[in-house]
């Protein structure tokens, strides 16, 4: 599994990276000076947003999980 991100500080730090290599992740980072390239993720993630996870209360985390997925 690929994790895209942009090259925030948050995402490139070594605690992110750490957590990303233990889960046998692969890093994937956006080019310097493209900001364009995380568009159609950052377009789906907030979609799901405002159709599914703002819409409704979970009671657990099992419960958001399986409605998203």
């Amino acid at each position: 599994m690929i994790r895209h991100s942009d090259r925030g500080v948050q995402y490139a730090s070594g605690y992110c990276r750490k957590i990303i290599h233990r889960t046998k992740l692969i890093q994937s980072m956006s080019r310097k000076g493209k900001c364009l390239d995380n568009a159609p993720m950052e377009s789906f993630f907030a979609s799901l947003k405002k159709e599914l996870v703002h819409r409704q209360r979970f009671t657990t985390r099992a419960q958001a999980q399986a409605e998203i997925i």
